[in-house]
């Protein structure tokens, strides 16, 4: 959608846009309705940063807590020669911080378990029942925080606005400017308008072609003339050429190729193969070309003037 406003409303198409008021109207309306969705997602990941950050917050401070702790009933291991459990607690308060969520819950759990029955022995060492106390708590508020999905009902309200938000827009750009746009005269306008839309439609995420012929007095040429995006070579990897045939209208569509720098090379009865480009392919762009193309006159002697490409319209 955004990609159709943009052009809409490019000021090269002011004065078109001023004449035709209920397309204006749709247009404009459409417009509101798209930032309006762009601000529930800036809301949505403002919600998954706070999230994030808070998560971060919690794991950090848990991290330092118990590096105290540990680091004194290691401490006091050593000092009575237990170097079993000494050696259990060896850690570094950088790898407490790093671990991730659910294995920096149990291996602090562990290591609780492992040092809370010699708690009343480490008062010499600053550790107190009551700071141990404080440290197990401090595990539990961790753990609820990891379990409640904190923020999770919040985030999947803007969800649903913003997938009631998009669903409405798209209705509302089938039904209103897609039926207000042909009430405009300028044909190049609604044609290029179309062109644009097509990038809202379902199914479209590959790269593709669309082709249209014609002669040097605009006649349009076809049916049966092959268009074919040529083969690439990229990365040492050879991507086949991709082929389709034009209808009555001389049009056709080609799709779902390699992206990257090809050739297009149009060829049939009646015509002198030419081959354009080269030009670049994007993935998931389609790109909108209008080819000049020569009759083949076998009677005449050989001619083979610089094929012309007239408009190249990236979509």
């Amino acid at each position: 959608m955004q990609d159709v406003l943009a052009w809409v409303f490019n000021p090269i198409n002011a004065a078109i846009i001023a004449t035709m008021v209920p397309f204006k109207e749709a247009a404009t309306s459409l417009k509101t309705q798209t930032e309006t969705i762009q601000d529930l997602f800036a809301e949505y990941f403002k919600i998954l940063k706070g999230i994030a950050e808070a998560r971060r917050q919690s794991r950090i401070e848990l991290a330092q807590k118990s590096y105290v702790i540990i680091q004194a009933a290691r401490a006091y291991f050593i000092s009575i020669g237990n170097t079993v459990a000494a050696a259990e607690l060896k850690i570094s308060v950088s790898t407490l911080k790093y671990m991730g969520y659910e294995k920096l819950a149990q291996k602090i759990l562990s290591f609780q378990t492992l040092i809370e029955p010699v708690v009343p022995d480490l008062a010499a060492y600053n550790i107190t029942p009551a700071s141990f106390t404080e440290w197990q708590k401090q595990l539990d508020d961790y753990n609820e925080m990891e379990s409640a999905h904190a923020g999770v009902a919040q985030r999947k309200s803007v969800g649903i606005q913003i997938a009631t938000g998009v669903k409405s827009a798209m209705d509302f750009l089938r039904t209103q400017c897609d039926t207000t746009v042909h009430s405009i005269a300028d044909e190049h306008f609604v044609q290029t308008y179309f062109n644009n839309r097509r990038l809202v439609r379902e199914g479209i995420h590959h790269t593709g072609a669309h082709v249209q012929l014609q002669n040097e007095i605009g006649e349009t040429y076809g049916p049966q003339i092959t268009i074919t995006v040529n083969e690439l070579i990229k990365n040492g990897r050879t991507y086949k050429a991709v082929s389709a045939v034009t209808g009555n209208t001389g049009a056709a569509d080609i799709s779902a190729f390699e992206p990257g720098s090809r050739t297009i090379t149009v060829s049939g009865n009646g015509i002198q193969s030419a081959t354009f480009g080269p030009y670049i392919f994007q993935k998931g762009r389609i790109l909108d070309f209008d080819f000049t193309i020569q009759p083949d006159f076998t009677n005449m002697p050989a001619h083979n003037p610089q094929p012309e490409a007239e408009k190249v319209i990236v979509r």
